[in-house]
């Protein structure tokens, strides 16, 4: 069972009610957008006929007044409580998603907002995927702001997922954590970075061609590259890259070190936080596993050989070192 809230994410939720995408575009867009779905035109007319039952008209009245929904809609909505289908569909295919556009203020869409998720049902919230592009770090904050709050009235009724790359929920974090509750928290509680380095130290040899991946990926300016140009750069099957990056077990998305977005035929792969600390540690250690590698070539003795209880990556559990 799922809650009402913002939750961060870098993969698509199963099935939402609704999907929805922010870049550049205003909040009245982005409502606009939510009621382009009939499914959430549908629960709009049923949280009128929630927020009616057992009310008098009178009572109607006041607490749509109380709540500051635009007047122009109340009677409407009553007519709507009564099983008024013409008015049901206009009210929540034209009237409710064009508001913030024309003479009606962003209040009047905030206050509607409130209503419908006070009057949807908190047993098994809904959920909306919510994908935020980086064009949107560029909008003025101006506009940035109302589409927070919007959001943040949505997560009282729906289990809002946001899907955004690691660096964007950051830079959410830093720049809306007033905006957006309990955005501050996302990177602490929903990516145990210190649990993940300590998962991959055991399960990556630092040998292998995960880290290597991992590095290539940090000496990227932006430490994103595109499939296709991690592909160029390993002499092996382009399928085994897939299987590294997200398919065979303890890869580097399963291992939260990396992430993946984009459209499907032309994936960009990005380092996570787990990932920039697992390559700190690795570094920490790097001296050492330098001297190794001389005496390898020195000697002609495998680095597997060389691996000892002073070593920080022996383990008597490994595997032989990954190579492709």
């Amino acid at each position: 069972m799922t809650d009402a809230g913002l939750t961060p994410t870098q993969q698509p939720p199963l099935s939402p009610q609704a999907s929805l995408e922010i870049d550049t575009d205003p909040v009245s867009t982005l409502w606009d957008q939510l009621f382009e779905h009939q499914s959430i035109r549908d629960q709009f007319i049923r949280a009128v006929r929630r927020f009616a039952d057992g009310r008098t008209v009178p009572e109607c009245y006041d607490v749509l007044e109380e709540q500051n929904v635009p007047y122009w809609l109340r009677s409407r909505i009553l007519e709507v409580a009564r099983g008024n289908r013409r008015d049901a569909w206009r009210l929540a295919a034209d009237l409710v998603p064009k508001l913030g556009q024309g003479h009606a203020s962003l209040e009047d869409l905030f206050a509607t907002a409130q209503f419908f998720t006070d009057y949807l049902p908190d047993d098994q919230p809904s959920t909306l995927a919510v994908t935020i592009n980086r064009e949107f770090e560029d909008t003025p904050r101006r506009k940035r702001e109302p589409i927070c709050r919007l959001l943040a009235v949505l997560a009282t009724g729906f289990d809002a997922r946001i899907i955004a790359t690691g660096r964007t929920q950051h830079w959410l974090a830093q720049h809306h954590r007033e905006d957006l509750p309990g955005v501050s928290e996302w990177r602490e509680t929903h990516h145990p970075a210190g649990d993940r380095v300590d998962d991959a130290l055991e399960a990556l040899d630092p040998d292998g061609r995960k880290v290597e991946l991992l590095r290539q990926l940090e000496d990227e300016p932006a430490q994103t590259l595109s499939r296709h140009a991690l592909r160029a750069m390993h002499d092996v099957d382009r399928s085994r890259i897939s299987q590294l990056l997200v398919s065979e077990q303890d890869s580097l998305t399963e291992l939260g070190l990396v992430a993946e977005f984009g459209p499907a035929d032309d994936r960009t792969v990005e380092l996570l936080e787990a990932g920039r600390q697992l390559l700190e540690q690795l570094d920490t250690q790097y001296g050492r596993h330098q001297v190794l590698s001389e005496a390898v070539s020195n000697t002609g003795t495998s680095s597997q050989q060389c691996r000892g209880p002073n070593n920080p990556y022996a383990s008597h559990s490994r595997k032989p070192p990954v190579t492709a």
